[in-house]
């Protein structure tokens, strides 16, 4: 997770508008402001505004709309490729 955010120059960090299915959706505790440093948690957009990710309770499909997730929302990163 570190190191996604830390490779990734602000021209390649999406907006919630712009992320596709399979784009890295990365929270920090500082929401869009937050540092690679402070970036702790990573999912994987499904679309539809779901994401899949791993917490104290599994592997989950959750809804990234959510108040947390909308808070701590960085950015989401293409990994893909067009």
């Amino acid at each position: 997770t570190y190191d996604m955010a830390r490779t990734t120059p602000r021209s390649g960090q999406l907006s919630g508008a712009r992320m596709q299915p399979g784009d890295v959706i990365l929270f920090g505790s500082n929401g869009r402001r937050s540092t690679w440093q402070e970036i702790g948690h990573a999912g994987i957009d499904l679309g539809n505004g779901l994401m899949v990710h791993s917490s104290s309770q599994g592997t989950t499909i959750t809804a990234y709309t959510g108040a947390w997730y909308a808070q701590e929302f960085a950015f989401a990163k293409n990994v893909l490729g067009p």
